[in-house]
């Protein structure tokens, strides 16, 4: 499963944004541009056969912990991951500009 985290100044001045980072060793992260969330460190996560999920306030270490599993493909979403989940024309613009910043 692929993962991009946001390095928008918001989400990169968090704490958790290292500890993100530290939480997925021999995982390719693919560090993007902001998503427009401004609620982070915000993640997104590929699945191969499904669309892309967006995950905002990733701050807790269990929910860190949740989308190392996830990513690692040990596990399906949470329930701290679903509560999480941005939905509508907000997950729209974040995948659009993760698109573009993954195509630059």
């Amino acid at each position: 499963m692929d993962v991009a985290i946001c390095t928008g100044k918001s989400c990169r001045r968090r704490v958790e944004h290292k500890a993100l980072r530290a939480a997925l060793p021999g995982r390719t992260v693919a560090e993007v541009s902001c998503l427009g969330i401004c609620k982070g460190p915000v993640v997104a996560l590929a699945p191969t056969d499904d669309v892309p999920i967006v995950i905002a306030r990733v701050r807790s270490p269990k929910a860190i912990r949740d989308v190392a599993r996830v990513a690692r493909g040990e596990r399906p979403l949470s329930k701290r991951l679903r509560e999480r989940m941005v939905t509508g024309t907000r997950r729209t613009k974040a995948l659009r500009r993760l698109v573009r910043a993954m195509h630059h």
